[in-house]
């Protein structure tokens, strides 16, 4: 009992030490080395107010702006340390605080995203459970007006979560709402989902609930 003890201990000692030293790495070089990443790889310019380390294992980063893309009051990712041993990235959870997204469509159809350029072979990434709390995006369609048609989403909030056991399993639950918006801060009605997808047999049930929607604000995209 007491050699169990011992290996428990030292465990746990060994788990607090590697957090103390990654929590210092973090604080010291942690945000030149994301925003010099990021901005290598998606040729956009990046701010970032700060980064830090919190139990269990969450990295969080605060006030990230990505040109004029993204702007976010903080997202935190949980990566599974054990999965690096395997090859692989999963991150078993994506949290996004109040993001703001600006997408511009223009005339000849392209989007205003940054082209992602990584160099050789790249470990795959999972994810296994997303949150989005309170986002926004505006959508700018020049190819249909060339002054920009456009589009408010607000309120989005975001619940998507893999089911866990079995380990292999590929059902997914998730709940969505959003709010549409005009220009001018009209509502244009209310749009939620709540259900599952399972992956492996192909089977899903969900619930979709359109609320005072003005479909007359979307006309231009009948055709």
């Amino acid at each position: 009992m007491k050699k169990i003890n011992k290996i428990i201990i030292w465990v746990l000692g060994l788990i607090i030490a590697i957090f103390i030293s990654c929590g210092i790495t973090i604080a010291l070089y942690g945000k030149k080395i994301i925003v010099s990443q990021i901005e290598r790889n998606l040729k956009t310019k990046v701010s970032l107010g700060d980064i830090s380390l919190s139990l269990p294992f969450t990295i969080n980063l605060t006030d990230l702006e990505l040109g004029n893309l993204l702007k976010a009051d903080r997202i935190s990712v949980s990566p599974s340390i054990l999965s690096l041993f395997t090859g692989k990235i999963i991150l078993s959870g994506l949290t996004i605080i109040n993001p703001t997204i600006s997408l511009e469509h223009s005339p000849d159809g392209s989007l205003n995203l940054p082209k992602l350029e990584l160099k050789g072979k790249q470990p795959p990434i999972l994810l296994t459970g997303l949150v989005i709390e309170n986002g926004k995006l505006v959508f700018i369609d020049k190819k249909i007006s060339s002054e920009g048609y456009k589009i408010i989403v607000d309120k989005i909030n975001v619940h998507i979560n893999k089911v866990m056991f079995p380990p292999t399993s590929k059902n997914i639950k998730f709940d969505i709402s959003v709010c549409l918006i005009h220009p001018n801060g009209a509502k244009l009605g209310d749009v939620s989902t709540l259900g599952w997808i399972d992956f492996g047999p192909k089977d899903m049930d969900a619930n979709l609930e359109i609320k005072d929607l003005d479909i007359t604000y979307f006309a231009p995209y009948y055709g």
